[in-house]
């Protein structure tokens, strides 16, 4: 006779506590607890096995799917936190970490739970979640991104200015030091008038990523608004060699006004030249 689910899953317990070292496989015991009991007693038991996982990376597995069923299926996102914040305290890896936090910040910022807060508060947890995420690994450019976006506001500039100074020097990916230092520059220059945070910036995502035409447009700007005309020029004869076409125009007229002013105007023709060589070539 066919044994019940409820049957078979006793059975299972009973043998996983007389030999803890000889468990049976974790897919028919959790089989068996949904049969049972549904995606409810399927959450205990992940939860069950969790506690006894013989490695970080599996007890990881195993929470993140229990918390995927409390807001999956039950909408329940003061559960899901719960069992998110416990996956992240308990990665081994500051990359796995960080993963955990976004996705942490992740539920308050789509949740419209009050028991996580009002709106506002919400907001603020979320990236306040987002900030321990690029604590915990620099190079997550996904991480920055969404901080950006919740930091937008005016009052929040002088904190993300903050933290992506604090984070930025610690990005060792190119694809994260661009996000970064990209991001950093357009905060440092725009309403907060710092000049050379956001120079420095430039100059590091340059480093990661020497022909990035956004970074050096940005940063033949801000040298050029400084008047700092030898150390542009570079900068300016980089980006004329890029594929950008508007780049290339505007380096190239800039680059003639910037000989011309240290009385060079053989090279300022020069430049000139190649605009007009440019333009009727493309």
């Amino acid at each position: 006779r066919m044994r019940a689910p409820g049957d078979a899953l006793a059975s299972l317990r009973r043998a996983r506590e007389l030999a803890p070292n000889h468990p049976a496989p974790p897919r028919l015991f959790l089989e068996l607890a949904e049969a049972t009991g549904g995606p409810r007693a399927l959450k205990a038991a992940l939860t069950e096995l969790a506690a006894g996982a013989p490695s970080p990376e599996e007890r990881g597995r195993y929470l993140l799917r229990a918390a995927e069923i409390d807001e999956l299926v039950y909408d329940d996102d003061e559960a899901c936190v719960a069992s998110l914040q416990v996956l992240a305290d308990a990665q081994p890896t500051a990359e796995a970490k960080a993963a955990s936090l976004i996705a942490l910040s992740g539920v308050y910022t789509r949740s419209e739970d009050e028991r996580l807060g009002l709106p506002h508060e919400r907001r603020e947890r979320a990236a306040e979640l987002l900030e321990r995420a690029l604590d915990a690994d620099a190079n997550q450019p996904a991480a920055a991104g969404l901080l950006v976006a919740l930091r937008a506001g005016t009052e929040g500039r002088e904190r993300l200015l903050f933290v992506l100074r604090r984070v930025l020097p610690n990005a060792t990916e190119a694809g994260a030091v661009r996000v970064l230092g990209l991001e950093l520059a357009r905060i440092a220059r725009g309403e907060l008038r710092d000049v050379p945070t956001a120079i420095d910036a430039l100059r590091r995502v340059l480093a990661a990523v020497p022909n990035d035409a956004l970074a050096l447009e940005m940063l033949a700007e801000l040298l050029l608004f400084q008047g700092a005309y030898g150390e542009a020029q570079p900068v300016l004869e980089a980006l004329a060699a890029s594929d950008d076409t508007r780049r290339k125009v505007w380096a190239l007229f800039e680059l003639s006004a910037v000989h011309a002013r240290c009385g060079r105007s053989a090279e300022a023709e020069q430049a000139l030249r190649a605009v007009l060589t440019f333009e009727l070539t493309s």
